[in-house]
């Protein structure tokens, strides 16, 4: 967390994750940027989140859409956002494996 505030720093560290109330949250939630759909991009980063250690569970993929409805994106956009993670992670192995490096992230 580079160019973090110290006290952002704390309260992630001591921040009760498995006790956290998502729709509290997620109201919390507020964006100066008008062409920012906040919705659509949490969701898009609770996807790859989810995904990151190459094991999408059953119980991640609830949580994910338990996100999508609290967040109000509609079925469709959750299944595009997921097939768009899934591409990315295709396009970064075909890389990987035609350049012949495990370094290129």
């Amino acid at each position: 967390m580079a160019g973090a505030p110290e006290e952002v720093i704390e309260k992630y560290k001591t921040f009760e994750y498995k006790n956290a109330d998502l729709e509290a949250l997620l109201a919390k939630v507020s964006v100066d940027v008008s062409t920012w759909s906040k919705s659509r991009s949490l969701l898009y980063h609770a996807i790859q989140m989810a995904r990151a250690d190459e094991d999408y569970s059953t119980e991640e993929q609830k949580a994910v859409k338990k996100a999508a409805k609290l967040l109000k994106v509609e079925d469709d956009i959750a299944l595009a956002l997921n097939r768009l993670v899934e591409t990315e992670e295709a396009v970064t192995a075909l890389r990987k494996a035609l350049l012949q490096t495990e370094v290129l992230a």
